[in-house]
């Protein structure tokens, strides 16, 4: 695997999560950790499980999900905890929650292809 692209999503207290997403296409995976224990009210991450079988498409012509739909519902929340990996397949739709604490929440991604 050779690292693709990579940053830091960081959202302050009071500030917007993530719109359903995906990162990118088959064979490339999404690392996802943070360095700090991350509390739910910090924007926990949201998956679709299996939403990246038989996915084609790349981040730029992402599926929408509805708010509320049947996707989201089926969605599986994660808060964080300091050093541990999360790894996704890159067609995985993915979501973030705002940020409702007093704490500013920052996680490193990393894509590989």
């Amino acid at each position: 695997l050779t690292l693709y692209e990579s940053g830091a999503s960081i959202t302050t207290p009071g500030g917007e999560g993530m719109e359903w997403h995906r990162d990118g296409q088959e064979g490339e995976c999404t690392v996802l950790v943070s360095l700090r224990d991350v509390e739910g009210d910090q924007g926990e991450l949201g998956v679709i499980p299996k939403s990246h079988a038989g996915a084609v498409a790349d981040k730029a012509e992402d599926e929408e999900v509805a708010a509320g739909g049947e996707a989201e519902r089926a969605a599986v929340w994660y808060a964080y905890e300091a050093g541990r990996p999360m790894v996704i397949d890159a067609r995985t739709q993915h979501s973030v929650r705002d940020n409702t604490s007093e704490t500013t929440r920052c996680i490193l991604w990393y894509i590989y292809n």
